[in-house]
């Protein structure tokens, strides 16, 4: 008995250090490191951030459409020419208007589609961030983000 309650006990303390281990990825833009109330995670290889809390942080504001659970980040360029994106909830398909990344309008193809987690919208930051102009660093050693805005 005193056998199998150590086996379970040790089993217990190391599925407990991998699931902690998993929501600390550190998120910083320029140079600054996010607070999340939600730890970022990562899912199918990509790492995914709270929705609101990352457009906001990037200067967009935001609408949820529960209806149709579409989400649309706005924002403006330097010089004042509007950024929208359209994502939706486990649907790959995103549209983006940046006049200053690509010029036009365009639709990409996401890996990782936006997710409800525990009743929270996480999207994917990298797509995010560039979407509205920044650049995205992994760092492997640190598994952490580091974004760069202009």
């Amino acid at each position: 008995m005193k056998k199998i309650f150590a086996v379970v006990l040790v089993v217990l303390v190391l599925c407990s250090g991998a699931v902690s281990s998993q929501g600390d990825i550190p998120v910083y833009i320029n140079g600054e490191k996010l607070v999340f109330d939600v730890q970022p995670q990562m899912i199918n290889d990509r790492v995914m951030v709270p929705m609101r809390f990352i457009f906001e942080k990037l200067g967009a504001t935001v609408h949820y459409e529960e209806s149709t659970q579409t989400i649309t980040a706005m924002s403006k360029t330097k010089e004042d020419k509007m950024i929208f994106i359209f994502i939706q909830i486990d649907n790959t398909f995103a549209f983006v208007n940046n006049p200053e990344v690509s010029g036009t309008s365009q639709t990409y193809t996401l890996d990782s589609p936006p997710v409800l987690v525990d009743g929270r919208t996480l999207v994917p930051v990298r797509f995010v961030s560039e979407s509205f102009g920044c650049k995205v660093d992994w760092n492997d050693k640190e598994q952490a983000v580091y974004i760069t805005k202009n």
